[in-house]
């Protein structure tokens, strides 16, 4: 970016201008879906009780069941590649105005989160033990927990998008004007964070008269990281020139603050084209599109965010998905 434009930029920002007034852009990445975090797994059943009578003699206990092992939290979903901005072609008949014109692929889609694992399951009570007479039985050891289950792995970031080739023709520049080109590489998604470990279930306590309680079960391991997209995107190129151009029919039409004015394939050409400022045109074609006098109309306005503009100057990456901060709840019993 040259010195003047540079400067040209920074008059538009200080007098309340925070997005281009004409748009060529890629589509924006798709983030990835999110992996499915797992519930804790059944617990084990409880172990039977001791029987004894003073006739017969007894039955022994049993052993309380084991805790299922948690299941591995799903694997996130990688983000998309941005696409790659059309080569616009725009011919105005005359120039009204310092318009601004950004030119960038879109950037990559973030990955998604890697699923929670699921939980060990309880390991089920020993069975107690009993006596009744000359008769006697111990109770049983509680059943190991399950084994956490693992994260799920996050997904990779998308590659940024391209930009294109944009020719801008003009015939005609009233006095104080000029086309101002702005462009800067799309930037890749990030990657996102692995799920977190299932924790090992709870051992069975032990049944009454000499049963053990159950060892609880290991934790799971933390799902594997996304990694961010690897390419920035191409910035766009300009070729501005001028020359004679023929008039076309077209219906006039002004671009408030606010305003997304979309230029497709269905309607390209126009008479009269103001721009407020804060409107913003955004083409999404890669035919001709003609204008015969194109007017940009200073002055400061509030400008709300417009989710599909893209700002005059952006110096920093995007930042990434928020690390996962939230501890995961023991199960309940």
């Amino acid at each position: 970016m040259t010195l003047a434009t540079s400067q040209l930029i920074a008059a538009a920002v200080s007098s309340g201008q925070s997005t281009p007034d004409i748009l060529i852009a890629g589509s924006q990445g798709e983030s990835g879906a999110d992996g499915a975090s797992k519930p804790t797994a059944p617990s084990g059943g409880n172990g039977r009780n001791a029987n004894c009578n003073w006739a017969t003699g007894c039955t022994n206990s049993v052993r309380g069941g084991d805790g299922d092992d948690g299941d591995n939290g799903g694997n996130g979903g990688n983000g998309s590649d941005g696409g790659d901005a059309p080569s616009a072609k725009i011919f105005i008949g005359t120039l009204q105005g310092t318009v601004f014109v950004s030119g960038r692929g879109g950037n990559g889609g973030d990955g998604g989160d890697g699923g929670d694992g699921g939980w060990g399951g309880h390991g089920g009570k020993g069975g107690n033990g009993a006596s009744d007479g000359a008769y006697s039985a111990p109770g049983s050891d509680g059943g190991t927990g399950g084994h956490g289950g693992d994260g799920g792995i996050g997904g990779d970031g998308g590659n940024g998008g391209n930009g294109g080739n944009v020719t801008l023709v003009v015939s005609q520049y009233e006095p104080d004007s000029q086309l101002v080109p702005a462009t800067e590489p799309s930037h890749p998604g990030i990657g996102a964070p692995g799920g977190a470990p299932g924790g090992g279930g709870p051992g069975g306590s032990g049944g009454s008269r000499g049963g053990s309680s159950g060892p609880s079960g290991g934790s799971g391991d933390p799902g594997t990281p996304g990694t961010d997209g690897t390419r920035f995107g191409a910035p766009s190129t300009f070729d501005i020139s001028q020359r004679e151009l023929k008039p076309v029919i077209g219906v006039d039409i002004t671009v408030t603050p606010g305003m997304i004015l979309p230029i497709t394939d269905r309607e390209r050409n126009f008479n009269t084209v103001t721009i407020q400022q804060g409107g913003l045109i955004s083409i999404q074609t890669s035919n001709e599109v003609r204008i015969n006098k194109l007017v940009k109309v200073p002055g400061k306005v509030t400008v709300r965010t417009m989710e599909s503009s893209s700002p005059l100057v952006k110096t920093t990456k995007r930042s990434g998905k928020a690390q996962k901060t939230r501890a995961k709840p023991k199960p309940k019993k």
